[in-house]
């Protein structure tokens, strides 16, 4: 407001906070743009330095699908039901490239504007994150860990030199058997349980993890048989050694007993994203604004999925700057005239969001919708068909998936739920 006169809109200090957020590394679904960076965000608002970057292409795709719930939030809150359709264009940092099919293609146009005084010269990468190498599981049983913030649990270190150098983010997922989560079985919580990665310097050189000695970098905490912790950036940011801490937190049990658990940890580096093209860079003028086009093409076999990538937009001069696109898509599974039954069935490749698998992220302390919702699209072509009939098999004792039917406009208008939680 000091710099313009006039405070912001929503939209437009969005697209500031945005533009300006801290890359933590990690993937689009998880960080967004990254960590909200309100000295940087104030720097760019007065012009000092920084850039905005901005596209009305995610608007332009959820306009039409939102027409419905507007028309009826201006009833529910009073206002004439012929009010006009949603407005717009709103920009954003983002791309939603909305629901693309196999080997049809999109794109958006990004401008990216320099308010300040300096000219800015930045490359632009569409990247993917993908798994470097196989994921390694360390098995192990919790016990009394004296000294520590809760005094049972386990912990074990990871070798630097298991990790990858051009690591960009590393996964570690703790899981426990249901059996020891819900010791009687009534769907109650006996044990919970935390996993930390922490960054441990042995400074009395002793060979024993200290906790005086330890750093925590991040932590998982929900009240599941599967507790997740990813770190952004490993190499650079673990000055020592990695620790992973399992810790039980026993609320019923007495005494307090082992509990096994395994904990699996992987590798995932971005990758350049074939399916997005952009210009390699792009100089901006001091004071002014410039364009560049992003092209999205999916494959012509590319699996029914919710996919997300990010294009990173590399700020070389006249500073370091790292900017994050996050950029999302849904690719459809299409039923021709000619399908009367389908199998949809996983792929060999298995991405961070895989929607053939559920992880167990359920979370008994919050609402029943906390869990791990994955998302099938699938694209009926034939408007002749009255009815479909959708079954679900999986494997695994104490697992229970619930369905729900979503009309393109929003609309629950199916489900099959469990009568149990």
């Amino acid at each position: 407001a000091k710099a313009h006169g006039d405070k912001p809109m929503p939209d437009a200090a969005k697209v500031i906070l945005k533009s300006m957020a801290k890359d933590l590394g990690y993937d689009v679904f998880v960080q967004g743009s990254g960590r909200t960076d309100c000295f940087a965000a104030v720097s760019l608002a007065i012009e000092t330095s920084g850039v905005t970057i901005a596209s009305p292409a995610t608007w332009e795709n959820v306009r039409s699908g939102i027409q419905y719930s507007w028309f009826a939030a201006a009833g529910f809150f009073g206002y004439p039901l012929q009010a006009s359709p949603p407005p717009g264009p709103v920009d954003d940092v983002g791309w939603f490239a909305g629901i693309v099919r196999p080997g049809n293609s999109t794109s958006a146009r990004f401008t990216v504007t320099n308010p300040t005084n300096a000219t800015i010269v930045a490359t632009i990468t569409p990247c993917v994150h993908e798994q470097i190498g196989s994921t390694k599981i360390y098995s192990g049983k919790t016990g009394p860990l004296k000294g520590w913030l809760e005094d049972y649990g386990d912990q074990f270190t990871i070798d630097m030199s298991e990790m990858p150098s051009e690591t960009d983010m590393m996964l570690a997922a703790l899981t426990v058997p249901y059996g020891y989560f819900d010791l009687d079985g009534d769907y109650q919580w006996d044990n919970r349980f935390r996993i930390f990665v922490l960054d441990w310097i042995d400074t009395n050189h002793d060979g024993v993890v200290d906790p005086t000695e330890v750093f925590i970098v991040n932590y998982g905490y929900n009240t599941g048989t599967t507790i997740e912790a990813r770190v952004g950036f490993p190499p650079s940011k673990l000055k020592g050694k990695p620790v992973v801490w399992i810790s039980q937190v026993n609320q019923t049990q007495v005494p307090i007993a082992p509990v096994p658990y395994k904990v699996y940890v992987s590798y995932f580096k971005r990758e350049r994203w074939a399916w997005i093209t952009t210009p390699a860079d792009i100089t901006v003028e001091a004071n002014s604004s410039e364009s560049f086009t992003a092209r999205l093409m999916v494959p012509t076999g590319a699996s029914q999925s919710i996919y997300e990538g990010q294009i990173v937009f590399n700020i070389t001069e006249p500073y370091a700057r790292a900017i994050v696109i996050p950029l999302s898509l849904a690719v459809p599974m299409v039923l021709s005239p000619g399908d009367l039954t389908i199998d949809i069935t996983p792929p060999n490749k298995t991405e961070l969001y895989d929607p053939y698998r559920v992880n167990g992220y359920f979370d008994w302390r919050w609402r029943y919708e906390a869990g791990d919702w994955k998302t099938w699209l699938i694209d009926i072509q034939d408007p002749s068909v009255a009815a479909a009939f959708i079954s679900c098999n999986w494997t695994g004792k104490m697992t229970d998936i619930d369905m729900f039917v979503i009309s393109p406009t929003g609309i629950i208008v199916g489900s099959a739920v469990s009568p149990y939680l």
